[in-house]
């Protein structure tokens, strides 16, 4: 059986290659009747991408016209305005999912809705070992059960008991690494961060720690040349 998207194949089995348009663009194969899953050759008909456009654009079919206007690249603000425009039909007929709690109530209630499908079947990544949480907890690879991670406080009453030296250890690490930062100005508590700020070596504008984390000696433009040199 022919798959959907498979009716350029079939067009181009009744009457050979699909050819291009004066601009060297390939010619679009339309639908006559909307219904993409109806191939049959009768219903296939060849038209150039902006013809495409304007008859989807005539039956205010929005959520095609958006999809060509992408493949034509059109400005930015029509492709925004065509994707509004489709997602309100998309409510106002039901079909939007997040339509209202009514609609997706419904569609749980027959068994329709997509997670509640998954949760049925099992493959619902909150399920057991599906879960992305729970299968890197069960392998060690979590980020919480990461050994060097300080902040595990689970890690950190282990280290105190079993481990006391490790535990001093990064006791006395984080101590060293917040003093520093406090002597080179970089710590968050000798910041102010209700102004904007500049970054010397990329020109980002911005405020919060969120700066010093990422710019100044942090920027990622001074480690690139930390690395190649």
């Amino acid at each position: 059986m022919k798959r959907v998207h498979d009716y350029r194949k079939i067009y181009e089995e009744y009457f050979g290659p699909i050819p291009k348009d004066k601009s060297g663009r390939s010619y679009e194969v339309h639908h006559i009747d909307g219904n993409h899953n109806n191939n049959n050759i009768s219903n296939l008909k060849l038209v150039t991408i902006q013809e495409h456009y304007d008859i989807h654009h005539s039956q205010q079919d929005w959520g095609a016209c958006h999809a060509i206007a992408m493949r034509m690249k059109r400005d930015p603000e029509i492709i925004s305005n065509l994707a509004r425009q489709h997602a309100l039909d998309r409510v106002a007929n039901g079909s939007h999912p997040f339509s209202g709690p009514a609609n997706n109530n419904k569609r749980v209630a027959n068994g329709t809705h997509p997670a509640h499908i998954r949760m049925k079947n099992g493959t619902h990544n909150f399920l057991g070992p599906n879960h992305p949480m729970k299968l890197a907890s069960a392998n060690g690879t979590h980020h919480f059960k990461n050994k060097n991670n300080f902040k595990n406080k689970n890690l950190m009453n282990e280290w105190k008991q079993h481990n006391p030296e490790k535990y001093e250890e990064m006791c006395k690490k984080h101590s060293e690494n917040a003093l520093k930062r406090v002597a080179d100005g970089n710590h968050s508590g000798t910041k102010v961060f209700a102004t904007s700020h500049i970054c010397p070596h990329c020109g980002k504008h911005g405020k919060g720690a969120i700066m010093y984390r990422f710019h100044y000696d942090n920027c990622k433009i001074v480690n690139n040349l930390k690395v190649t040199s």
